[in-house]
């Protein structure tokens, strides 16, 4: 379902490491978050990561999202499921799951909703986690960009990533404005 995984060529021109060992050391999740239209190229941008740097995708239990969670586990992403409907609110179960993990990375790959907005949960769930939080986007080649009924950049195989990350941001510091504003930003110096 996902041949694009295993021969896409990824390039981060800052090399993530030295950010997740700061995450590592300090106990702290870490968040990256992007646009919902960049969910399948942000799970190809962790393929080739260590095994300890490779976040956990975060992803809902509805019926659409199941096939994706299959493939990505089949990749060897860890995947965690909230319940959508849960008398628990969303926020709460990946916010619990973050802090109960200790330290753990995570992929929210539609933060920035499908409408080009940074989604309010994602700033509630860090802070309560006490987590840093990456803007994520990409550029890329051999990319097919759905419109229907949401934009999604499928990758072809043999694609060709370029994966930029912004600054972190200390959640209890900012508000969902910078978060926007770090994304829009990210986007906006990568786009040229």
């Amino acid at each position: 379902m996902l041949p694009y995984l295993s021969t896409a060529t990824v390039r981060w021109p800052r090399p993530p490491s030295p950010l997740l060992e700061r995450a590592a050391t300090e106990g702290r999740p870490l968040i990256y978050y992007t646009w919902h239209a960049y969910t399948w190229l942000s799970v190809t941008a962790f393929r080739g990561l260590p095994d300890w740097a490779v976040p956990a995708i975060l992803a809902h239990d509805g019926w659409r999202s199941r096939a994706n969670q299959r493939a990505y586990t089949w990749f060897g992403f860890p995947v965690w499921v909230y319940g959508q409907h849960s008398s628990t609110r969303p926020r709460k179960q990946i916010a619990d799951a973050l802090l109960n993990l200790g330290g753990n990375l995570a992929l929210a790959a539609d933060s920035g909703g499908p409408y080009g907005r940074v989604k309010d949960g994602l700033l509630d769930i860090a802070k309560a986690s006490n987590a840093l939080l990456v803007p994520l986007t990409f550029r890329g080649r051999r990319l097919v960009r759905l419109h229907r009924p949401v934009t999604h950049y499928v990758p072809l195989p043999f694609c060709s990533l370029v994966v930029h990350d912004g600054e972190p941001l200390e959640a209890r510091q900012v508000s969902i404005a910078d978060c926007q504003a770090a994304l829009d930003r990210l986007e906006e110096e990568h786009r040229r």
